[in-house]
């Protein structure tokens, strides 16, 4: 039997991972400098000694994709290498970052 989550503890989850997703992507998924763009390797842990990096990676992956157009960036994906991937800011009204 799975324990019901009360309202309140779910919304506060939801707002911390949506808080420090890209952090996870940051911090554990391998950097690769390409024409001055930061981008990184989902593919790739950063320590692969760690066997849980690969967890966080893949999960903060998929979890930006299922939560879509929410966040005030963009994660996208390099167009020839899909595994390498870099965040953007969205641009205001006005066009400014």
């Amino acid at each position: 039997m799975t324990a019901r989550i009360p309202a309140d503890l779910a919304e506060l989850a939801l707002a911390v991972a949506d808080a420090t997703v890209r952090a996870d992507i940051e911090l554990f998924a391998r950097q690769q400098d390409i024409e001055g763009l930061m981008f990184y390797d989902l593919s790739c842990a950063d320590d692969p000694r760690s066997p849980e990096a690969m967890g966080y990676i893949q999960r903060a992956a998929a979890y930006i994709e299922a939560r879509g157009d929410v966040f005030p960036w963009r994660l996208v994906r390099h167009i020839s290498a899909p595994t390498l991937v870099c965040f953007r800011d969205k641009e205001t009204a006005h066009g400014q970052a």
